[in-house]
């Protein structure tokens, strides 16, 4: 019977991805599937959401901006 693991991890400096698995045999054979989510928006599209962000932010009222930055103190 197979064994399933449940495992979820972050990309390491390298693009690297490490599991550690300590029921498993060293030297043992293993399948690995990996399930990237998709990414709703690319780096360019980030810096561009960033931006809009401030410039929604500058068209609130100073009271406004004052409880915004309260909000997230």
């Amino acid at each position: 019977m197979k064994q399933t693991h449940y495992l979820t991890t972050k990309v390491q400096k390298g693009h690297r991805v490490e599991l550690t698995l300590p029921d498993l045999i060293e030297g043992e054979i293993v399948e690995v599937i990996l399930i990237v989510p998709e990414q709703k928006t690319s780096l360019n599209n980030r810096y561009s959401d960033s931006l809009t962000r401030k410039q929604n932010i500058m068209k609130k009222t100073i009271q406004e901006r004052r409880n915004l930055l309260e909000e997230q103190a």
